[in-house]
């Protein structure tokens, strides 16, 4: 026997001996399976031991002597001649419990698990390879609570999924170590992009980046890939402990106070189920409110059944308003206003000049009931008190004694002549005038469906006039009401001096004889738009021929407006 044949031969025998090694593992290539942290009761067929299962998911055996296992800040190294086949297990655990498994099984004698925290794999070189948060949430059986069950990965092709792709053990034996998951039958949709769920201020060059979900790590940590405007540069970015969904970012240069930044990925981030999405947030340093700063603008306290009371904030300042500390207080007795309770503070950071929020326990049915509203305004409150229905003292404060503005509400400050103020929400007038001024409170708009939530106010006046006059303007001047997408119809904008305005609209044709009825009595706001749409009170088009708009209102103090505007039907 030749030299090369023994050569070969030697070969061959440590081939078949020991296993092949995979250099240079990918994340993901081994995850975190399967893991029973808690058995207290003891599983139904399995030894009450702690253990932690691998699964491999390439074809190829892999080498994992010298790797670590992170358990929740302590660090393992795993010994020589660990290994796991392809599309094979290995289970960690303190005991052995070989005889209730098929794959290979790495002692450990100071392996436990807590009831939660973080389990993660890196390479020899502290590479992560796999990573998971845990918690009893994971758990989602009732019966199964209380121990005894592992938990188990459900889609091996999304195991950056996080709690979604995890499921309580459904085997009778209450595991399933270095054997198919017993939830593997189940699906797993994502289809919803990942979002940047918050920006926090750390320090004046330092932030804290909160995404909806887990992303890979060579996803994120490339600080290329983010654009903050007003300009600031990221000098560098990382993961915030062992949660893939939380970065650090380090800044070259220093946050200004009162300015808004805008942060945004320049080409879009992909999921672990490879939904991609641009993502972006603000973020900003801001003022601490001093008083009048913030205002109450709006309050709904009557309700109706399919709707909850709120209030509405507007930031009356020129600066970024700092609300972090900012809470809401309210009591029904006026008389003593040392019962006033505060909510937990107001979950939002920052106002904007001129931003307006509307807190309340839900708001939900607002959209529904008002049919001009901005739902990016809407704040639920878990502790939103309901409010009186006659009278009440409401006020934002960061504290007791550092009160921003406050407000005695009461339901004669709605329009004597409103025959149900159900639903009917109270408006500010003018930021200008003072909170408590009773002549700067309205009803809101008939036309608005009594209630403005998170835009501006029916009502809203920047200038408050003694005059009674009305500006009327119509477009187009010419209508061809033939259902053709073009000058279908009239519009006519009023804009009127004064608040709580009752408003008639006729159309007459030349002859003077009414056509139309189109408004009957309508409570307007200072600004009103209407349309005509060239039919007659029976709903048939009219003839063509020039005809009349007359608008006549009355005052609160009186006074009758009247104003005509002319428009031709072809």
């Amino acid at each position: 026997m030749n030299i090369k044949t023994i050569s070969f031969i030697m070969e061959l025998i440590i081939i078949l001996t020991f296993p092949t090694t995979a250099v240079g593992a990918n994340i993901h290539d081994i995850i975190i399976n399967e893991i029973m942290f808690d058995v207290n009761p003891e599983p139904n067929g399995l030894p009450p031991y702690d253990y932690l299962e691998l699964y491999n998911r390439t074809s190829k055996t892999m080498d994992i002597s010298g790797w670590h296992l992170i358990l929740s800040g302590k660090m393992l190294e795993l010994p020589a001649n660990s290994y796991i086949d392809g599309y094979g297990y290995a289970v960690i655990s303190s005991k052995k419990i070989g005889e209730f498994i098929s794959g290979n099984l790495i002692l450990f004698l100071s392996f436990s698990l807590k009831s939660e925290g973080y389990i993660a794999l890196t390479d020899t070189n502290l590479r992560d390879i796999d990573y998971i948060n845990y918690s009893p949430d994971f758990i989602s059986d009732e019966d199964k609570i209380t121990g005894g069950w592992s938990i188990e990965m459900i889609d091996h092709d999304l195991p950056c999924l996080g709690r979604q792709n995890w499921s309580v053990c459904e085997d009778q034996s209450g595991g399933t170590p270095c054997r198919q998951n017993s939830v593997s039958y189940k699906t797993v949709i994502d289809e919803t992009p990942a979002f940047i769920l918050d920006i926090s201020v750390i320090s004046e060059n330092r932030l804290e980046i909160t995404f909806s979900e887990q992303l890979e790590p060579y996803v994120i940590l490339n600080t290329s890939i983010y654009r903050i405007e007003p300009y600031l540069e990221i000098s560098s970015v990382e993961i915030e402990g062992h949660s893939s969904d939380k970065l650090i970012a380090n800044l070259y240069q220093n946050i200004e106070p009162g300015i808004l930044y805008f942060l945004q990925t320049v080409s879009p981030l992909e999921d672990c189920a490879g939904n991609t999405s641009v993502c972006s947030s603000q973020f900003g340093i801001g003022y601490a409110p001093d008083f009048s700063d913030l205002l109450f603008n709006e309050v709904l306290f009557n309700a109706p059944d399919d709707a909850n009371d709120y209030v509405e904030i507007i930031n009356n300042s020129n600066k970024l308003i700092d609300i972090q500390q900012l809470k809401f207080g309210y009591t029904s007795n006026t008389d003593n206003l040392e019962k006033t309770k505060y909510t937990k503070t107001i979950p939002k950071k920052f106002l904007k000049p001129g931003e307006i929020i509307v807190l309340s326990s839900d708001c939900s049915g607002l959209a529904d009931i008002y049919p001009y509203h901005d739902t990016l305004a809407f704040i639920n409150m878990d502790n939103f008190p309901n409010l009186n229905r006659s009278k009440g003292y409401i006020c934002i404060a960061t504290d007791e004694n550092n009160i921003i503005d406050r407000f005695i509400y009461s339901s004669d400050l709605h329009l004597s002549s409103l025959a149900n103020e159900n639903g009917v929400s109270l408006e500010r007038m003018s930021p200008k005038r003072a909170t408590n001024d009773a002549g700067n409170w309205h009803s809101a708009a008939q036309t608005y469906n009594f209630g403005s939530p998170g835009i501006q106010n029916s009502q809203f006046r920047d200038i408050v006039s003694e005059s009674q006059d009305v500006t009327m303007t119509i477009y187009p001047t010419i209508i061809s009401p033939d259902n053709n997408g073009s000058n279908d119809y009239v519009n006519i904008h009023c804009y009127f001096d004064e608040a709580d305005v009752i408003i008639n609209c006729h159309i007459y044709n030349r002859q003077g004889i009414r056509v139309r009825h189109l408004l009957n009595n309508v409570l307007a706001g200072t600004e009103q738009d209407f349309s005509w749409d060239g039919c007659n009170d029976r709903g048939a088009r009219v003839s063509s021929g020039t005809y009349i708009i007359l608008l006549e209102g009355i005052t609160p103090k009186g006074d009758k407006i009247r104003k005509r505007g002319v428009v031709v039907v072809n």
